[in-house]
């Protein structure tokens, strides 16, 4: 809590920067995010098929 609230003093009393952002700088954080979104939804969809066939195999196995 104490690192939100001084981030957030120091973000109040900042000077401008006149500094501009770079076009590379901008797509390395746009591919960066889409990496991010990709990875965790495969990450996701991995351990689903994991759990769905972990379910299954022990209904399966009480059939018999």
């Amino acid at each position: 809590m104490k690192i939100i609230i001084i981030s957030i003093i120091f973000a109040l009393i900042s000077k401008p920067a006149f500094a501009y952002f770079d076009p590379g700088a901008i797509s390395l954080f746009f591919q960066l995010l889409l990496a991010g979104i990709v990875g965790a939804f495969v990450f996701l969809k991995f351990y689903y098929l994991k759990i769905i066939d972990f379910i299954k195999k022990i209904f399966k196995s009480k059939k018999k």
